[in-house]
């Protein structure tokens, strides 16, 4: 029996033809992205998609036109450059809502750093940060993320620690809903009221309440809360939600002088209301 001819097998590879194209390819694409990025034409096609498509395209935040812009920062943003600290940056990745490059550039005004948590943790940045965002002439405020520690010793822990002073930003209260259980029940609602009572007696006015969406709802329904100013988060909104005096619209956001990426927040409303927000003794 004669033996069966083998078929020739033919030998897989990538070829120089193909490695060349997809080398074109990229190319062509990452030209595609600079020219939509950089050029008047491609700001003004840009502009014209949905909000959440610029989201997904850019891969981060656009700046909304607002009454002024600032940033919050803890030990998570580690040693921060304060002389440098200035703008929200411009770039392909942080578009401005309605504006051309040139006055595109949002000046930071305020930074809240965060103070204390609970009834006993100091945040180990809070002097640094306190001092560097004074000696760089911006308006300095501070936040205490609520426990459900002792009331009277939590405001005792932040006066201690913020050490707020005439001109500073009255205090705020961070509600994370991880420390709270992520409802807006009666403890939650009784541990609130008594820190807010306790550091509006030692200052002599309101403070500022963060809020995250999922508890803001019941807040609002409370008649004793209608005069706090909130503060509220929400990274996936083109628009300020709903009731917002701030808000945090990045958590993704860059600043020269701080490692990494930072919150970003803007406040709304007229320059009088944001005053009344300064400490008048």
């Amino acid at each position: 029996m004669a033996a069966k001819k083998r078929k020739k097998t033919k030998k897989r590879g990538v070829s120089l033809e193909r490695v060349l194209g997809i080398v074109m390819a990229v190319l062509v694409a990452g030209v595609l992205i600079w020219l939509v990025g950089t050029s008047p034409w491609g700001r003004s096609l840009f502009r014209k998609l949905p909000g959440e498509i610029q989201r997904v395209f850019t891969g981060g935040p656009l700046v909304p036109i607002a009454t002024g812009y600032g940033i919050d920062v803890s030990r998570y943003q580690e040693t921060i450059d304060w002389s440098q600290v200035k703008t929200i940056n411009y770039n392909i990745m942080t578009r401005r809502q309605g504006a051309e490059e040139k006055s595109a550039h949002a000046e930071i005004e305020f930074v809240f750093a965060k103070a204390t948590e609970g009834a006993n943790y100091e945040d180990p940045q809070i002097t640094y940060n306190r001092d560097g965002i004074r000696k760089a002439g911006l308006s300095y405020g501070a936040y205490h993320v609520l426990t459900f520690a002792d009331t009277t010793k939590q405001a005792k822990n932040f006066i201690r620690v913020a050490k707020l002073r005439k001109g500073d930003f009255v205090p705020v209260i961070d509600m994370e809903t991880s420390m709270l259980g992520g409802t807006f029940n009666a403890k939650v609602e009784k541990t609130l009221r008594g820190v807010a009572n306790a550091l509006e007696k030692r200052y002599g006015q309101k403070p500022i309440i963060y809020c995250p969406t999922i508890l803001v709802t019941e807040l609002r329904k409370k008649e004793w809360a209608k005069d706090y100013t909130l503060w509220i988060p929400h990274y996936s909104a083109i628009t300020r939600p709903s009731g917002a005096d701030f808000w945090q619209f990045s958590d993704k956001g860059t600043v020269d002088g701080i490692p990494g990426v930072v919150d970003l927040d803007c406040y709304y409303g007229d320059r009088s209301k944001l005053r009344g927000l300064i400490l008048k003794k």
